[in-house]
């Protein structure tokens, strides 16, 4: 079934928006950098070996362009070699963000993170 309203609809055309030359450093606070670490031990210890995770970066979003922390939101497999995220799951992490934060990135590591 169609619907009229919709079928009348144009799509956009395709807009290419350029972004210029990537940054050749990250900038993060120590805080957001020991909790990465201090994760990986607590994945390290509960494990006993080098389980992948996932993370999401978060900062202020009056300056995003900082990590300021480390937020976890659901991991739906951590396994030796992989681990995975669901949508939903990253759908009620970004409900739970402290007001005033932003998610601007993400962090993947193994649990001894070298």
């Amino acid at each position: 079934m169609r619907v009229k309203r919709l079928a009348s609809l144009k799509r956009p055309s395709l807009m290419e928006v350029p972004l210029g030359s990537l940054p050749e450093t990250v900038r993060m606070s120590g805080y957001a950098r020991n909790k990465a670490f201090a994760i990986s031990g607590e994945v390290r210890e509960l494990y006993g070996s080098s389980y992948e995770w996932y993370g999401m970066t978060l900062g202020w979003e009056e300056c995003p362009e900082i990590i300021r922390d480390i937020g976890l939101p659901r991991n739906a497999a951590n396994l030796l070699q992989y681990t995975r995220l669901e949508t939903g799951d990253l759908l009620d992490f970004q409900e739970e963000i402290p007001e005033g934060m932003v998610i601007n990135g993400w962090i993947h590591s193994h649990g001894d993170l070298q």
